[in-house]
Parts: C-alpha cells; structure tokens; sequence
C-alpha cells in the first residue's frame, strides 16, 4: 500500500490519541486505518479499518472518534505514524493487553513488518547503486555522443529498469516487464508502469527518514503546548497519577521521578485544586481513583520554566539537550514530593465534585419517534459521544478543546458542555453553566420546533444524571420529582 497522509490528536497530556492513517491499496482505493492510542495502560485500545467510504463519510468517522478528546489534529509523516503504531503495538505486549479484535492478523503483520533499520538500510544501498549506474551511464553516454550533460530516453529507460530489478530482488514493487524495448519506452514514457516506478523512487526519500525518527519530537508534536504554570502543575499531575513513565520522564529527564508513584494501578485524577506557594513551586490537592477506591492527597510540585533561565538553550546542560529541538516545551519538571494522602468514601468524592446541574425536560410531538430525534442530532452535532445503557440513549457533546486543564480547579468532567438523555419519547437536556444552558436549550428549540415542545425547568445543587444511571430506577421523571421533593 502507498501512504497518503496520517494525523493524530495532539491530546498525549490526556493519555488518549485518535490516529488515522490512509494508504492506496492495490486496487487503487483509500483505505484508512484508525486507531486509538491509549498511554494509561492499555497501548492500541481501539481500532478501524475504513473502505469503500467517501471523503465526507470518512471525515464524518474521524470526527466522531476524536470529538471527545478536546484536541486539534497535528499532520504526521510517514516514519512518525509508523513509529507509533510499533510504540503503542509495544505498550499492548508490555501491558499484557489483548489487541482490538478488528486488528486482524494481516494488519498486525502489516504494521510488524518495518524493521527501521535494516529494511531501510537496504533501500539506501540499492537506492546508491541505481545513482552509480545512472552517472556512470550518463558519462559513457556523453562521451561517446559529445551532448550536453543530459540522460536520454534510452538510458532513463535502462536505469528504471535496473532500478526495477534491484527492488523486484527483494520484494520492494512489482515485477517489472524486463521485455519492454526502449522504443516502446519512448512511445509509452507516460505507462502506469513507470508511473509506478517513479512513485517507488519518490518513496525513497520518505521512507529513509524513519532512520531519523526523534522520540522527543514526536511526543512534543502530539502534546499541546502549555499555557501557563497551572496547566503544567495539573497535567504533571494527573500524568504522576496515571503512572505515565514515559510523559514524567519526557518533562524531568529523571529517571528516579519517572519510576515515582502515589496510585497501585494507572489512576484516573478525578479533582485537583492548584494554589502558588512560591515561584516555581505549586502545591495541589487532588482527589483520584486507584484499584481499591478513591483518595485524597496532597503534592508539592516544583519546575523550572526555561524562557525564564538568563542562559542560552543551546549551552544548557545535559538534562535540557531535548530543548534543541524545533518543537519543544519550555517548562521542565524537577519534583513531585506527596505530603498527604488518605481514603475517601464515595459521598466524599461526590460532595468534593458537585456543581449545579440544569435539567431542561421536552415531550415529543405526536408521531414523533426517538430514531428520527436521534437521526437529527447526529447531524446537528457532528461530534456528539453516543452512550447505550438499559435501552436508553445518553449523548454527551464535550468541549472542543480542553482548556478547563488550564484552571486553578480541575475537575474530569468539566470538559462536557451538555448530555442528551432519551427515554419514554422524553428529551432530557443536561447542563452545568446558565450561559451554555441557555444557547444549548435555544438551539435545541430551534432545530426541534416541530418536534418537541418544552415543557418544564429544574436545577439542582448537585449532579442527579449519574446517580440516576447507576440506580435501579427506569423513569427519570420520578427520579427528578422524588429527588427534587427530598
């Protein structure tokens, strides 16, 4: 397959990625491969294989996959996708994590089958002994017929063909018709086949970078940049967290603070409040999910932000060699130090995490069913999460990016600008700011005016819509009225 182009979200800080990568099969059709890449411990945790779609269906599959995680996504090339694939492959392995069952075999061996190094190699060898025969035809050439320093037609033909058959020897293209004759060549210089030849020569100077593959680069390119001291304070935390090695050791260089750890298992930071104590030096209290349940704890943070340092980036010590790079971050991370950390119960964590909730209830129109309400806010909200439970339909529409990391107060769900529930052809609208509540309801009264009509407002002081998912209770109307008449 020949590679078109590959993107990915630039959402590492958040452990979750959505990668996509389109090829040309042999049949000459888009193929796409999408993955989600999970660096919390499960490695590739979800894969698609997309054909026979269109541009827009195909545009319309990404968003959809990547609309939750708050990113934009950041164009990679060949070698730097193919990286990936192998480090996330890696992660499955070293996790002890069984691969998406839609990643068949085929496409395992597929993505397996880059060996960097000594395949590439290889290429470059050959790839000289073609530019060899090439001078060296051109100079006999030159001499024996005194033009100028030209290659004609004849031996154009003779160093595709040797080029050809340097590639056919291992496996690199198609068996090359060795019967052609340089007149048919001249007639025909616009055949498939050479096209295909030439297509194979411009892979060459793609291909041969994956030599050059930085690790730092690419962890820098698919990570947004920091906004502020408080961003770095809480994603360094929430990567301490999550035992994310890798990302600790990234912004520390320290190998001692990549291998430190409050959480038993890859933790989930649920709450963190952020206060200064000093320049540099952050305290957060943060509330997480380990294994045996939740805790409360308390970490010191201390940093150093590079653009701040009175010295040049290039005459840095060892510790800050990765600052040579193009893309690079400019804070570097010098300690985590845990002063607290206690059990908390459930309630607790509730009670630390509630926020005002504003319920915005809708009947159906007569005749109308959920699939035609379903269908229309998938195509009003192209980016909407769809969440199946008890034959009841949730919808989430998170936030386009993930500034609420950049706040004093962080809180996991505070990237959701509204959830849709739909039960007993009943339309729920669920929001948690008056501003959002009130352009959410107006729109919805907009693309829904001959669908739904409104029909009452509730607030509450906390959230009702996750306790009423994980109770038994199967009308939502009766849980609202018995909890609002608490």
């Amino acid at each position: 397959m020949r590679f078109i182009k590959s993107f990915c979200t630039n959402t590492r800080l958040m452990g979750t990625m959505m990668m996509m990568i389109e090829w040309i099969n042999h049949d000459h059709e888009i193929v796409s491969h999408v993955f989600m890449l999970d660096a919390e411990g499960l490695g590739i945790s979800d894969f698609y294989e997309l054909k026979y779609l269109t541009y827009e269906q195909r545009n319309l599959f990404y968003k959809k996959k990547y609309g939750g995680l708050g990113g934009i996504n950041i164009n990679l090339a060949l070698n730097e996708s193919l990286y990936l694939v192998k480090q996330y492959l890696n992660k499955n392995i070293s996790y002890n994590k069984i691969l998406p069952e839609k990643m068949n075999h085929d496409i395992i061996s597929f993505y397996s089958s880059f060996n960097f190094v000594e395949k590439f190699n290889k290429v470059n060898v050959y790839y000289e002994r073609m530019l060899n025969y090439e001078n060296d035809e051109k100079n006999k050439h030159n001499k024996e017929s005194n033009k100028d320093n030209k290659i004609c037609s004849i031996c154009d033909y003779n160093r595709k063909k040797l080029f050809a058959s340097i590639f056919r020897q291992e496996g690199y293209c198609e068996r090359f018709e060795s019967s052609e004759r340089p007149e048919e060549f001249k007639s025909n210089f616009r055949d498939e086949k050479f096209k295909r030849i030439q297509r194979f020569e411009e892979g060459i100077s793609i291909e041969s970078k994956i030599l050059e593959i930085n690790p730092r680069s690419i962890f820098d390119k698919i990570s947004k940049k920091f906004e502020s001291p408080v961003e770095f304070v809480q994603y360094m935390i929430m990567r301490f967290v999550a035992r994310d090695r890798e990302a600790l050791y990234h912004y520390s260089n320290r190998e001692e603070l990549s291998k430190s750890h409050i959480s038993e298992i890859n933790g989930t930071l649920l709450y963190s409040q952020v206060s200064k104590m000093m320049e540099y030096v952050y305290k957060s209290e943060f509330v997480f999910e380990d294994e045996d349940g939740y805790y409360e704890a308390s970490a010191i943070v201390k940093f150093l932000n590079i653009d701040d340092l009175d010295i040049e980036k290039n005459t840095i010590n060892k510790d800050f060699e990765f600052l040579n790079e193009d893309i690079y971050q400019n804070y570097k991370l010098t300690s985590i130090i845990v002063i607290d950390k206690h059990r908390i119960s459930e309630w607790d964590v509730q009670e630390i995490m509630e926020k005002e909730e504003f319920v915005d209830i809708y009947k159906f129109e007569e005749n109308i069913t959920e699939e035609q309400i379903k269908e229309e806010i998938y195509q009003k909200f192209l980016t909407i999460q769809e969440i199946e439970f008890n034959s009841c339909n949730l919808y989430t529409q998170y936030f386009s990016d993930n500034t609420h990391v950049e706040e004093f107060i962080y809180s996991i769900n505070s990237d959701i600008m509204f959830n849709i529930f739909i039960r007993n052809n009943t339309l729920y609208l669920f929001t948690y700011d008056e501003n959002y509540r009130s352009f959410t309801h107006d729109f919805l009264q907009s693309v829904f005016s001959r669908k739904i009509q409104y029909d009452k407002y509730v607030k509450f002081d906390t959230s009702i819509l996750l306790d009423f998912i994980d109770s038994d209770s199967i009308d939502l109307d009766e849980y609202i009225d018995d909890y609002y008449n608490l």
